[in-house]
């Protein structure tokens, strides 16, 4: 139950049933939070209506929630946390900002949605993509079901998918505490029957059964970027290779200085040794005519 379904969107997921998102940009304009801390968070009172729920299809009693940017699809099976009736809930959320190199993001939903069209004509609502598939289908349900449990890890497995170029997530943390007291359901009950102009709580023990107080809010405005960065680029090799091949060139020129000046010094060292064999021979010539 929510009292004001304006701020909300609804989706409907075979898994969780109804979902609602809270300040969807596609709704108008995007609500900005302008404080910290618990005084002014999003409070939520939330009546997970438990007499409703279905035997064997509803093993656990109360709320799945999950923050996410506005632009982003909220996936609660998978990124939510399960929240229990009868608590309160404080969660404190900083924000952080990655920007990435790489290859383009293609996202495993997508590669989900697309072999769900391929085996079953349809994907599931959450996608938000046509055709739908009807959650209350036997024959829907089945393909669905048969699908994520033969052909569709192979289907991920052969998707290429990266992680995208930018992506905000929200670290948060929570606290609990019992909800609501024996003192204060009483003010509880008349609050709510003001807003929905009808019986909600009958008791203390319905209230704890059935309602979960939650608050959201930023522990800090402020937010961690993280960029990827090229560790080695282009024009570092180009300027690396420049640097050896001016090292290398310099080498080979000093080297062929040193062989030139080898060559020349052999060169002299034959001709001294020519020119000292020929003195030799002379000198023995002018002793021989001599004698």
């Amino acid at each position: 139950m929510l009292s004001f379904n304006n701020s909300f969107t609804q989706f409907f997921t075979p898994t969780y049933g109804n979902c609602y998102t809270f300040n969807v940009r596609e709704n108008g304009e995007t609500l900005y939070a302008t404080s910290t801390g618990d005084e002014e968070p999003l409070a939520l009172t939330l009546n997970v209506e438990g007499d409703e729920y279905v035997g064997a299809l509803s093993p656990y009693l109360g709320v799945i929630l999950q923050v996410h940017h506005p632009d982003i699809m909220p996936f609660p099976i998978e990124h939510g946390e399960k929240m229990s009736p009868g608590f309160s809930t404080n969660i404190g959320i900083s924000k952080k900002q990655f920007l990435r190199l790489g290859e383009p993001f293609a996202c495993l939903k997508l590669c989900e949605a697309n072999t769900s069209i391929e085996k079953c004509g349809c994907v599931k609502p959450i996608y938000d993509i046509n055709p739908s598939c009807d959650p209350f289908n036997e024959t829907d349900r089945a393909c669905l079901k048969e699908m994520e449990e033969s052909s569709l890890e192979k289907a991920l497995l052969e998707c290429k998918c990266y992680p995208p170029c930018s992506e905000t997530v929200y670290e948060y943390s929570s606290s609990f505490s019992v909800w609501p007291s024996e003192q204060s359901w009483i003010f509880l009950k008349q609050d709510l029957e003001n807003r929905t102009s009808r019986p909600i709580v009958s008791s203390l023990k319905y209230a704890r059964e059935n309602l979960l107080n939650v608050h959201i809010f930023y522990k800090t405005l402020g937010f961690r970027t993280t960029v990827e960065m090229e560790g080695y680029k282009l024009e570092n090799l180009i300027g690396d290779l420049g640097g050896q091949f001016g090292l290398f060139v310099g080498m080979s020129l000093l080297s062929l200085v040193e062989v030139f000046e080898l060559v020349i010094d052999l060169i002299t060292r034959l001709l001294k040794r020519d020119h000292n064999n020929v003195r030799s021979i002379s000198r023995k010539s002018h002793v021989e005519t001599e004698t």
